[in-house]
This record gives structure tokens, C-alpha cells and sequence, in this order.
């Protein structure tokens, strides 16, 4: 890895060339293992060495120049394009995620590029790449964007993909808490919805109880956000967080009309929704 290390030292924010070059060889040495050796230890090895280094790398370029070096990267990198997901996607994912949840926070969700949240949304299937798929949950920042419906595609997935929208759900709140007790209503309430969801052997939730804590994380001023990972932002926004009383109101009553309420402590919190 002389050469990866190289690339990385000799690679600024403020020369895109050497960012995308730094991607690269970073991208190529894990195929290499993959193709060659198979070894996963030293694809771990690899991967978290130079994980955080390339997505600081990487974000202070897109900082650095804008918007365009990152649709450049994502264009490059798109997993559409073939049935192979690049081996630097968790990178890009990640990154992705923080220019969306920055762009949002300082400009406005009307500001958000429709191609940034359909990259996000690409991973959430993609199992074998567990890193970038997790880093995917980001998209539920873009919750109410005006072209791209952040609601209509959880809802299709909900049911195949009930964990990754869960903790999808759980970053929208962050995002838009209206649009996302609106959309978590939708969730639990419509009947074609219904799903049951495996927790353990002999052990399965209903599909109400499973997405219902989603709310734990944003109620709790110790649990922070775990993506994008490497950025003290997002647990600075996460410090920041407080309920709005008519939204803590309706997710109350939302709890006591499924039924769920019965089984908490007379003063319950949405602390008492974990599992």
C-alpha cells in the first residue's frame, strides 16, 4: 500500500486532481484484494486505515471547490451504471450525506441536487457493501424535498427493507420532524403496510412496534447520530435537538392508538420504545 500512502500524502483539498487520484488508488487497492487474495482481513485492514483520511480528504475538496467536483465523483462512481458497486462507494456515500445535511441546514431543502439523494437512495439495498449501504441513511434528510419524494420511495420499500428504513426514518426526524411523524403515521397506519419483523429467534415484532423507535434516538441527549461517520456536525446538530409540542403530542397519540401504550409504565417516554 507505498503507493496508496503516496497518493493520499501528497493529495490537497484545493487540487481536485489529486483528491480523485487519491480515490482511486484507494478504490483500485481493494479491488485488488478482492480479485486477487480474497483476504477480508486485509480488506478491513485496508478500509478502515484510510477510510476517515479520504472522506475528510474528500469533503474539504467539495468544500474546497463545490458542488460540481462531487457530481463529477458521483457520476464517476455511480453503482447504476453496472451490476458492480465500486469498492471506494462508502466514501462517496458518506460524503454525499454531509453535503446534503450541510446544503439543507444552511440553504434549504429546495436547494439539495435531486442526483445527490437518488445516489443515497441507490445503496439501500446493496447488503454486500454493509459500510456504504449504513451511511445510505442519510437520505432521510432529504425528507420534503420538492421534486424528489423521500416519503413515496420508504413507503415502497418499507416492507423489503424495513431495518434500513427504520433508521432512515430516524434521520428524517432530525431533517423535517412534521414531515417525518406525517410520514411515519402513513407507515403504521395504512394496511397494506402490515409486516412482521424478526428480532431474534422466536421473536418477531409488528411493523408498528418495530418503526416506532425511530424516536428513541432523537428524544435521547446521549444517543448521536452514527452517520455520516467522522463528523462531530452532525452530533453537534443532534445536541441541538429538541421536540416541537404539537409533533411530541401527535407521536404520543399516535403510540396510545396503536395499542403499545398498554404495555409502558404509566409515565412513559419514548425512551421506553427500545428494544
Amino acid at each position: 500500500m507505498t503507493d496508496l500512502e503516496q497518493v493520499l500524502q501528497e493529495a490537497q483539498p484545493n487540487n481536485p486532481k489529486t483528491t480523485l487520484t487519491a480515490l482511486s488508488s484507494y478504490n483500485t487497492a481493494l479491488e485488488t484484494i478482492v480479485t486477487r487474495s480474497n483476504s477480508s482481513r486485509q480488506y478491513r485492514d485496508i478500509c478502515w486505515r484510510y477510510y476517515q483520511p479520504l472522506v475528510s480528504l474528500l469533503d474539504e475538496t467539495v468544500q474546497c471547490e463545490g458542488w460540481e467536483i462531487l457530481e463529477e465523483v458521483i457520476r464517476q462512481y455511480n453503482p447504476s451504471k453496472n451490476l458492480l458497486v465500486p469498492y471506494c462507494s462508502h466514501i462517496v456515500v458518506n460524503v454525499v450525506g454531509r453535503f446534503i445535511i450541510r446544503t439543507r441546514i444552511q440553504d434549504g431543502i429546495t436547494t439539495v441536487p435531486e442526483i445527490a439523494l437518488k445516489y443515497l437512495r441507490a445503496f439501500s439495498g446493496q447488503y454486500d457493501h454493509k459500510l456504504a449501504q449504513t451511511e445510505a441513511h442519510c437520505y432521510g434528510w432529504g425528507i420534503a424535498h420538492p421534486t424528489h419524494s423521500v416519503t413515496a420511495y420508504l413507503r415502497e420499500v418499507v416492507v423489503d427493507k424495513p431495518w434500513w428504513v427504520q433508521q432512515t426514518l430516524e434521520h428524517a426526524f432530525y431533517a423535517d420532524q412534521h414531515a417525518a411523524t406525517e410520514l411515519l403515521r402513513q407507515l403504521i397506519t395504512e394496511e397494506s403496510l402490515a409486516f412482521t419483523v424478526p428480532l431474534a429467534p422466536e421473536r418477531d415484532v409488528t411493523e408498528d412496534r418495530f418503526l416506532l423507535e425511530c424516536l428513541v434516538g432523537p428524544d435521547s441527549k446521549k444517543y448521536r447520530p452514527t452517520v455520516p461517520r467522522f463528523w462531530s456536525t452532525i452530533e453537534d446538530y443532534a445536541d441541538e435537538f429538541e421536540w416541537d409540542a404539537t409533533v411530541e403530542e401527535q407521536l404520543r397519540t399516535l403510540v396510545e392508538e396503536t395499542g403499545i401504550a398498554k404495555e409502558l409504565p404509566t409515565d412513559w417516554t419514548f425512551q421506553e420504545l427500545a428494544f
